[in-house]
């Protein structure tokens, strides 16, 4: 039996922790979601599953404040070319780990499988950095939270924003003084059935196992696009720039398979859950002037809470930070103010998942244009500068 209704359950597995007699399940479903199923034979009815589940008792921890807006980059060099974008989460990470705290955040498992994990020392940390396009695996996460809690450690949880109420709500609240939570701005969830299906399709493809991945890469910049990096137990490196050219960031980029809740998301809003929000400052400059290099990546930060700007400002003397508006962070990260629109190929791409092989899937659902448009803007951005298309703006306004 399923706890909430299917449409609307985001996989947090707040439900499958909160299980006295471990009467839940996590169960792979047909599109390759993991989904939270209970044992009626072996439940108790105690209700601690619907009272965790933030769908079914809407125990959701909002923040009342407006966020502050900073665009941030770490100024360590090497940690900001490993980061996806401007490597805060480092930041804050290192100074929980300082604290002789734990942090929680998405990895590369066995056989590229995305689950949360515990770190608790910086050499670690790495296993955390990245961009992961996969909904990870909570497993029994939300109760190592809380066993590091009542230990009277720091912790920071780092997660997609139904995962961090999923947390709150298991919790009961936000009632620990140490815990700080982190989410990033989630454009959707892709299927891990589906990302299983293409890693083997990949290595089958070159007969050779994939040691490891990065989603993106900023070989060619920041603000031009990531590459993927595939590398592979035989020592070759494939290397796919744009990444719409790769046929699971072309499915995932046009929604194509993404969780259902994802279309419909509670969470796509502002104020947020968590104590801060990162992700990319996409559309930095381009309406009010930023003079300082993008090369390398900028993140966009939200401060939600007291908590999280406490945390901020003791962390801020390893990062330059400079404040800007919500309206140019909503612009530039629409997922911030909206929902991902429901791709019309969705329902048929599931019902030929089931049926055919993930290359027979490729040149029907996964090989999708951007318009023309697209690359033009691209271009007069490279050809002409973003500080030039600031000035030509200006111009443009006052005749």
């Amino acid at each position: 039996m399923l706890l909430a209704p299917i449409e609307k359950c985001t996989g947090c597995m707040a439900c499958l922790n909160s299980c006295p007699v471990r009467c839940i399940r996590s169960v792979v479903d047909q599109e390759g979601f993991h989904q939270p199923v209970v044992d009626n034979e072996q439940c108790i009815e105690c209700g601690k599953c619907e009272k965790a589940c933030p769908i079914l008792s809407a125990q959701i921890k909002i923040n009342n404040q407006k966020p502050e807006v900073y665009a941030a980059w770490n100024k360590n060099e090497a940690i900001l070319q490993q980061s996806s974008s401007g490597g805060i989460f480092s930041v804050l990470a290192q100074y929980i780990l300082s604290k002789h705290g734990v942090v929680f955040g998405a990895t590369y498992g066995a056989n590229l499988e995305v689950c949360h994990i515990l770190v608790d020392c910086a050499r670690d940390l790495y296993k955390l950095q990245g961009s992961k396009y996969v909904q990870s695996n909570i497993g029994d996460c939300f109760i190592r939270v809380k066993e590091e809690l009542e230990k009277n450690k720091h912790v920071l949880f780092t997660g997609i924003p139904c995962q961090v109420a999923g947390l709150y709500s298991f919790l009961g609240g936000d009632k620990f003084e140490k815990l700080f939570t982190c989410d990033l701005v989630c454009h959707g969830v892709p299927s891990p059935g589906v990302f299983k299906s293409y890693i083997d399709y990949m290595q089958n493809k070159e007969k050779s196992i994939i040691n490891s991945m990065e989603m993106r890469t900023k070989k060619n910049g920041w603000m031009q696009g990531s590459e993927i990096s595939l590398l592979y137990d035989n020592g070759k490196e494939l290397r796919v720039y744009p990444p719409i050219k790769d046929p699971f960031m072309n499915g995932f980029l046009f929604s194509t398979f993404l969780r259902r809740s994802c279309y419909n998301c509670q969470y796509a809003k502002t104020p947020r859950e968590s104590d801060i929000t990162l992700g990319d400052f996409w559309g930095i400059g381009n309406d009010i002037a930023f003079n300082h290099e993008t090369r390398q990546g900028i993140s966009l930060v939200l401060i939600n809470s007291h908590k999280g700007k406490n945390l901020f400002e003791k962390c801020n003397k390893n990062m330059n930070y400079e404040e800007r508006t919500l309206t140019e962070a909503k612009k530039g990260n629409v997922m911030l103010s909206q929902n991902k629109y429901l791709n019309h190929y969705r329902k048929q791409f599931f019902i030929d998942y089931q049926l055919k092989s993930f290359k027979e899937l490729i040149p029907i659902y996964l090989k999708r244009r951007l318009p023309l448009s697209y690359f033009i803007s691209k271009a007069i951005v490279i050809i002409i500068g973003r500080k030039n298309i600031r000035r030509i703006k200006r111009i443009i306004k006052k005749t």
